[in-house]
C-alpha cells in the first residue's frame, strides 16, 4: 500500500470570492485514497495563503521536511500546490532527492513518477506563470490609466486627504496634522515623540506604525507609483526627503544592535515580551530592556509598566548564579519524580483490595456492576496517589552542567552566539527587583 501524504490550499481571495474551501479539497483527496487503497500519512493545510511564493507557506514548507522515501504527496489540481516555475521546480528537485512524487488527483497527466507527467507538470506552470503575468499587466495598465488621469485606485483614502467629484485626492480634515507630524519627526527624529506629540495636540491616538507608515509614503509630496504629478502635495519635497534621509539613519543603527536576551523577558506587568533598546551616547553601546505596551502607547494605559532594565546587570547575574540555578532545577525535576514513600504503602494496599474485587467477581460474589463501581473508585484512588510525570532536564542543561568554568566559556562568544546560548536554554525570566537581584528563571 503506498503512502500518501495530503497537501490542501486555498487564498483568501479565493474564499472570498469563488467559496473555495480547504474542507472541500480535503474531502475528495481522502475519497481519492479510500478508493485506490493509499495509506494517509498527513494532512497539509495553507489557508489564506497565495500559491506564487512557497516561502510563506509553513505547512508546505513542513510537508516537505517531513515527507521520506516512497511518499507521494497528493493535491487535487496544480494551482493549488504552485504557479511559480522556479519555485515549483526547486521543491520538485529536492523532493526527488528524497524519492518522493506528487500528483494532483483532478489532472491525470499530473504525476510526476512518470517522465511524461514531468514533462505536463512544467509545461502547465509555465503556461499557468504567464497567464497570471499577463493578468497583473492588465491589472498594472487599469492602474497606470487612473493614476494618469489623478484618479484614486484604491477605496482606502490616505488621511489628510479626500476625494472630489472626479475622485481625485485633494487636503482633507487631517491635512494640518499630516504637515506636523513632518516638521515634528524632522526636529526631533523620533517616531515616538512625533506620536505622543499629535496625542497630546490633536487628541488623535493613531498608532506607532501608522505615523511611520505617514512619514514614508510618497503621496504627500503629490508622487504615485505611475504619476509624479498625481496630486496636490501637503509636504514640501525638501524636507520629506531630510525625514527619508533621518528615518534610514535610525533604520540602519538599531539594525547593527543584537539584544542577547531577545524574545525572553517579560513584563510583569502586562505579560508582553520586552524589546531591546540601546544607548549609544558611549563608545561601546549599552543595552536595555523596556516594555513597549508602556514607552509607545503610555497613552492608552494599556501597561504602567515604566522600568528600562539593564542587560548587563542581568547577564552578571546569570552567570553568577547560573550553575547553582541548573543544579537547583535538575534536583527539583527529580524530587518530583522520585516516588512519594509515605505512598508506597498506600498503593501496594489498593492493589490487593483490586485483587482481591476480581476474585469476588470470578467466584460470583458480586455483580458486574458492584465490580464496575469499585474497580473505578480504586483506580482513582491509585492515580491520586501515583507520581506526576515530569520532563526530563534538556540536554543542553545537562551538558552545561558538566563545563567546570561556565562564565569563562561565554566570553569567548560573539553576540549572536551569546543570544542563541541563552535562547536554547531558557524559557521565560521575570525581572521582580533588578538591584536586589530577584528574577524568575524558567529554563526549557
Amino acid at each position: 500500500m503506498n503512502n500518501v501524504r495530503l497537501y490542501v490550499r486555498v487564498s483568501h481571495d479565493e474564499q472570498v470570492k469563488f467559496g473555495y474551501s480547504i474542507d472541500a479539497q480535503l474531502d475528495a483527496l481522502k475519497k481519492y485514497c479510500k478508493e485506490n487503497k493509499l495509506k494517509i500519512r498527513g494532512e497539509y493545510k495553507d489557508e489564506g495563503i497565495s500559491a506564487y511564493s512557497l516561502k510563506k507557506r509553513k505547512a508546505l514548507q513542513k510537508l516537505i521536511d517531513e515527507s521520506e522515501n516512497g511518499d507521494i504527496i497528493l493535491f487535487t489540481k496544480l494551482d493549488r500546490f504552485s504557479r511559480n516555475v522556479l519555485d515549483a521546480n526547486n521543491v520538485l528537485r529536492d523532493l526527488n532527492k528524497k524519492g518522493v512524487s506528487i500528483k494532483a488527483i483532478n489532472e491525470d497527466d499530473i504525476d510526476t513518477s512518470t517522465a511524461d507527467g514531468k514533462f505536463i507538470f512544467d509545461l502547465k506552470l509555465s503556461l499557468a506563470e504567464r497567464e497570471r503575468n499577463k493578468t497583473s499587466e492588465r491589472i498594472n495598465d487599469v492602474f497606470k490609466y487612473k493614476s494618469q488621469k489623478g484618479e484614486s485606485i484604491s477605496g482606502k483614502i490616505p488621511k489628510g486627504y479626500k476625494l472630489d467629484e472626479n475622485k481625485h485626492y485633494i487636503p482633507g480634515e487631517y491635512a494640518e496634522v499630516i504637515k506636523d507630524i513632518f516638521v515634528h519627526y524632522d526636529t526631533y527624529s523620533n517616531i515616538t515623540k512625533t506620536r505622543n506629540y499629535i496625542k497630546d495636540r490633536y487628541k488623535l491616538n493613531w498608532r506607532f506604525d501608522t505615523v511611520k507608515f505617514i512619514l514614508r509614503n510618497k503621496i504627500y509630496i503629490g508622487v504615485h507609483k505611475y504619476n509624479p504629478e498625481f496630486c496636490e502635495p501637503l509636504v514640501n519635497t525638501e524636507l520629506f526627503y531630510r525625514v527619508q534621509e533621518k528615518l534610514k539613519r535610525n533604520n540602519r543603527s538599531s539594525r547593527t544592535y543584537v539584544y542577547i536576551f531577545s524574545k525572553l523577558i517579560k513584563c510583569q506587568c502586562c505579560g508582553k515580551t520586552l524589546v531591546g533598546v540601546a544607548n549609544t551616547t558611549t563608545k561601546e553601546p549599552s543595552y536595555y530592556y523596556r516594555c513597549n505596551a508602556f514607552y509607545k502607547d503610555k497613552l492608552t494605559n494599556e501597561c504602567t509598566a515604566n522600568k528600562i532594565f539593564s542587560e548587563k546587570r542581568l547577564e552578571t547575574y546569570l552567570l553568577k548564579n547560573i550553575k547553582k540555578l541548573l543544579i537547583d532545577y535538575t534536583a527539583n525535576i527529580e524530587k518530583k519524580n522520585k516516588p512519594i514513600m509515605d505512598n508506597k504503602n498506600k498503593i501496594n494496599a489498593i492493589k490487593k483490595k483490586m485483587n482481591r474485587l476480581k476474585d469476588l467477581y470470578i467466584e460470583e460474589l458480586i455483580d458486574i456492576e458492584t465490580y464496575k463501581k469499585d474497580y473505578k473508585k480504586y483506580k482513582n484512588e491509585l492515580d491520586d496517589l501515583a507520581p506526576k510525570a515530569v520532563n526530563k532536564a534538556s540536554d543542553s542543561i545537562l551538558q552545561l552542567l558538566d563545563i567546570n568554568n561556565i562564565a569563562e566559556m561565554y566570553n569567548t562568544l560573539t553576540r549572536e552566539d551569546k543570544r542563541a546560548f541563552w535562547q536554547n536554554l531558557i524559557k521565560e525570566i521575570h525581572i521582580i527587583d533588578q538591584y536586589k537581584e530577584k528574577y524568575d528563571i524558567f529554563f526549557n
